[in-house]
């Protein structure tokens, strides 16, 4: 936690979180307006891809305790962002999301073994065969909808509680009215069963999950890499140039260096912010930031990128932009920016999802109840037919959020290279454009930044 810095900066506070129980931009958007509304805050911004959230509050009206009791109250959990929690929240997650879909996939391929020759019976088997046959299905679809498809009911009964209709009220919905069916139908040994459609549809929605969280994750792991290529600190010279003693040299924290400050660079240590060489002659290690491999030669005069690394010879260096001013900020900046931008067919999807959702639940119920009145024993089963089928269609939803994650993967391979692989994001055009401008002035790779008079 921080004082925040600007306008009503004096009496504002700043502090990073990590929210557990996020699921979609649904969860994000239901986070963001409702920590708004609370007396005293004044800004928040979660970012889908890390479940990273900053918030800012007058601390005059409210406290950060009242924060996290308020997205406690919506059925989250905030806790200030820590880096060893936070890889300790995602390795939580990854086993309970592979436990979860190792369960629903050996349910699937159980229940299938028992649903096949139902189907390739077509009718000739005896009724109490078929019966042990769906007693059998029932056994093993059960630690399926406990265990596998808990989280769908859960945000569901979250979603309802809270006056929304969000993606996974359908989802929850037609698995459990498809489930329903299917032990009654087991129960008086009458009407279709479903057991093994509703395996399947739960396997293949946490299977789309489980990938997309492993995405978010590479990506989230490819920011925090960039966020702590700068140093926690620097030598900073006392003067320069010297008057011809030696001059005294400090350790001193990075964020206390300040524009125009000289620092001593050794080998082997990370340039601390932008600047310019002073004096000296080597070379520097650019590839996290620009993808080039060999290092980039450095004479007086020469620009120095922070994050990079000193790999030949001491440097002296002149410090230019630092904090959040510096190409490092920037970079890390446009690849959040990029993973939490989605394509314009995504967000058209999440406009219409909502009312496209409402109107399928009314059309079913609609069905149900028409039949009903013409044959009561349709009713039940066209509901399930209704709502059971809307499940395709949240898979087709669900695919575009698995690449989501992945627009940062290049991180690692050198962030200069990394780009959106969605043509229609706009932090995609920003990021090749700011790029190719900063190539045009010479401050990308290895070109001369002259110091200014």
């Amino acid at each position: 936690m921080r004082r925040a810095e600007g306008a009503g900066g004096e009496h504002e506070q700043e502090a990073a979180l990590i929210l557990e129980g996020i699921t979609c931009a649904a969860c994000v958007w239901l986070n963001e307006s409702h920590v708004r509304r609370q007396p005293g805050v004044t800004a928040v911004d979660i970012n889908y891809t890390t479940r990273r959230a900053r918030v800012r509050w007058d601390e005059r009206v409210t406290r950060l305790s009242a924060i996290l009791e308020a997205i406690a109250a919506i059925g989250y959990r905030a806790h200030p962002y820590d880096v060893g929690r936070s890889e300790e929240l995602a390795r939580k997650e990854r086993k309970l999301a592979l436990w979860r879909l190792f369960v629903a996939g050996f349910g699937m391929m159980q229940v299938m073994m028992y649903a096949v020759p139902v189907y390739l019976a077509d009718g000739d088997m005896t009724p109490d065969i078929e019966r042990l046959m769906r007693w059998a299905s029932l056994i093993l679809t059960l630690p399926v909808m406990l265990y596998s498809a808990a989280p769908f009911f859960t945000s569901a009964w979250r979603d309802l509680t809270l006056r929304r209709v969000g993606m996974d009220v359908p989802v929850a919905l037609g698995v459990g009215a498809a489930f329903a069916a299917s032990v009654w139908a087991t129960l008086s040994a009458a009407g279709e069963v479903y057991f093994d459609s509703v395996t399947m549809f739960v396997f293949f929605l946490l299977s789309g999950r489980y990938l997309e969280m492993m995405a978010r994750q590479k990506a989230a792991r490819s920011i925090e890499t960039l966020a702590r290529v700068i140093p926690a600190f620097a030598t900073r010279l006392a003067a320069w140039p010297p008057g011809g003693a030696e001059t005294a040299e400090e350790r001193v924290a990075v964020v206390g260096l300040r524009a125009g400050d000289a620092v001593r660079i050794r080998p082997g240590e990370t340039v601390p912010a932008d600047g310019f060489v002073l004096d000296g002659e080597s070379a520097a290690d650019e590839s996290l930031l620009t993808g080039e491999s060999r290092p980039v030669p450095k004479l007086a005069g020469d620009a120095l990128i922070g994050g990079s690394v000193n790999t030949a010879s001491p440097l002296v260096m002149r410090v230019e932009r630092v904090g959040e001013a510096t190409r490092v900020a920037a970079i890390q900046r446009l690849m959040e920016r990029a993973a939490a931008e989605k394509p314009r067919l995504v967000e058209i999807a999440e406009r219409v999802a909502g009312r496209f959702i409402i109107a399928l639940l009314v059309l079913a119920l609609a069905t149900a109840l028409a039949w009903w009145w013409i044959d009561p024993s349709r009713g039940p089963w066209d509901f399930c037919r209704g709502a059971g089928g809307q499940l395709p269609v949240r898979l087709v939803l669900a695919t575009p959020g698995v690449d989501r994650g992945d627009r940062c993967a290049g991180g690692p391979r050198g962030v200069g290279d990394a780009r959106p692989r969605h043509r229609g994001s706009g932090a995609g055009r920003s990021f090749h454009f700011r790029q190719d401008r900063d190539a045009d002035h010479g401050t990308h790779g290895p070109g001369r930044n002259h110091p200014r008079a």
